[in-house]
């Protein structure tokens, strides 16, 4: 952030079961249909502009979840629990 002079603001991603095809399974040195994580994060800075855009595979059990995590400034939270 400092060298780049840019916030980020938050990140986006998706968590989703998939089956290794030959490829990826060849990659990661594992038999195909291989049950995998694929997980897609999107980071974007206060102004809305998109900073980083990834995709991972994880060797890993069949599951799936979405989150958002929005990054708060240590300046703008309020004592918890509220008295």
């Amino acid at each position: 952030e400092k060298e780049c002079g840019i916030t980020i603001s938050g990140n986006y991603e998706s968590l989703t079961p998939v089956l290794a095809d030959r490829q990826l399974a060849s990659y990661m040195n594992l038999p195909e249909q291989t049950p995998l994580l694929r997980i897609t994060s999107l980071s974007y800075s206060d102004s809305g502009e998109f900073l980083n855009y990834s995709v991972m595979f994880r060797n890993t059990s069949d599951y799936q979840v979405d989150y958002h995590l929005r990054r708060i400034r240590p300046d703008a939270v309020l004592a918890y629990p509220p008295e």
